[in-house]
């Protein structure tokens, strides 16, 4: 169980790193400084999307690694 003390800087350390612009946010940026509304609106979406399949890549990958591999499981199950 987490303390107190602990849960709080732990969300301290969330809300920070939620803040903290990243190079997507960086990029979408440029686009549309040097492209206008239009390209900074295709540019996030295609962050969107490229983050999405990517998330659900990496969730399906877990999601076979976990099937076929009960130590694997196990592992991430004590994590």
């Amino acid at each position: 169980m987490i303390k107190g003390m602990h849960f709080g800087l732990f969300i301290s350390a969330a809300i920070v790193l939620a803040l903290t612009p990243g190079p997507g946010i960086f990029y979408v940026l440029d686009r549309t400084l040097h492209g206008g509304r239009r390209e900074g609106v295709l540019s996030a979406f295609g962050m969107l999307v490229g983050g999405a399949v990517h998330a659900l890549g990496a969730a399906l990958g877990l999601s076979v690694i976990l099937i076929t591999s009960s130590i694997a499981f196990e592992i991430v199950r004590y994590a």
